[in-house]
């Protein structure tokens, strides 16, 4: 038995194929795309707009998880120091979703935590016997900052493993 509105991994691949037999089972792809209000009506009044709004009369959006980590809504817990800050998903498709802060179906941006390295910056150098640098004096600062290396990545991330997300909508 589903529960409209239940979101699942999928660890198979979601082709035109794929997404008929998910359907006949009563689950679509966390895409984007908008959808029918009247055929989807279960699903509509589970999440109404807060995934976009599609035509605005006759569609709404699905939501999209391409590529996202989920995340549980803080509510009062305090975990997500900037839970406030949410905003509406911007799925690419159609209309924005109408849910912002701390509530289900709102967005974060990526970001690193603002933080700084100690690191000792020497006013002057020798070279020392294997031709490396070596600190001529102890006059430096003992504080400084250190920019991303260049050999990084384009995002920060945790280990993760790709899967595709699904929503059920019939019960």
């Amino acid at each position: 038995m589903n529960i409209v509105g239940t979101v699942i991994p999928y660890a198979g691949i979601v082709d035109t194929q794929a997404k008929q037999e998910l359907k006949s089972k009563g689950w679509l792809f966390c895409d984007g795309s908008a959808v029918s209000r009247t055929e989807y009506n279960d699903l509509f009044n589970v999440i109404k707009i807060m995934y976009g709004g599609g035509d605005g009369v006759n569609t709404f959006n699905l939501p999209n998880y391409q590529g996202q980590f989920l995340r549980g809504v803080s509510n009062n817990s305090g975990v997500d120091p900037d839970a406030n800050t949410r905003t509406p998903q911007q799925n690419g498709k159609d209309e924005p979703g109408t849910s912002k802060g701390n509530t289900v179906g709102t967005f974060q941006q990526d970001q690193i935590i603002r933080h700084n390295h100690p690191i000792k910056l020497w006013s002057r150098s020798f070279k020392g016997d294997d031709d490396s640098d070596r600190p001529f004096d102890n006059l430096g600062s003992d504080r400084g900052y250190s920019e991303i290396n260049e050999n990084g990545g384009a995002e920060t991330r945790s280990k993760n493993v790709s899967v595709n997300y699904l929503i059920s909508f019939k019960a």
